[in-house]
């Protein structure tokens, strides 16, 4: 297991982040024709790139991808397993991954045996790009009070 910024082994964040894709990228070697080379040799590549190229139907790009969204899949079934869940948002740096990335994680999600017993799983990214942002925490703050005043009134009778 790859070792985690945080002192553990295999956490998600060191198997499937932003950094380690770009880590792949430049470990891998580029041995077929790829829109990503002269970037890989400039040492200039940036995540952007890889979703665009993947969308753009580069084998080598969405060979690093298949990479992440195997962790990421088995992720997500594992959670919902765990968890009553119906909907996956994904945020961060993977929010702009792209349609091949979205389509193909939520192929290996539903390729898992058990994940058919239950109800669809929405995946989906967040339309939130900036997580840090002062106006993301306003809105999903403002969108936590409303949910719970109308969850209020849903016991009330008529």
């Amino acid at each position: 297991p790859l070792a985690c910024s945080c002192g553990n082994n295999g956490c998600l964040e060191a198997v499937a982040s932003s950094g380690r894709l770009l880590q792949l990228a430049y470990e891998a070697p580029v041995t077929e024709a790829t829109v990503l080379r002269s970037k890989i040799t400039a040492s200039e590549l940036q995540i952007v790139d890889i979703f665009s190229a993947a969308d753009a139907g580069d084998d080598f790009a969405r060979r690093l991808l298949d990479t992440i969204i195997q962790y990421y899949s088995l992720f997500i079934h594992n959670v919902s397993l765990m968890h009553d869940i119906d909907t996956v948002i994904i945020q961060g740096d993977f929010a702009g991954a792209g349609e091949y990335f979205l389509l193909q994680l939520k192929k290996r999600v539903n390729a898992y045996r058990f994940h058919k017993l239950r109800h669809e799983l929405h995946i989906g990214y967040s339309r939130l790009r900036d997580a840090g942002s002062q106006e993301s925490a306003q809105k999903g703050g403002a969108h936590l009070m409303l949910s719970r005043f109308l969850d209020g009134f849903s016991g009330m009778d008529t």
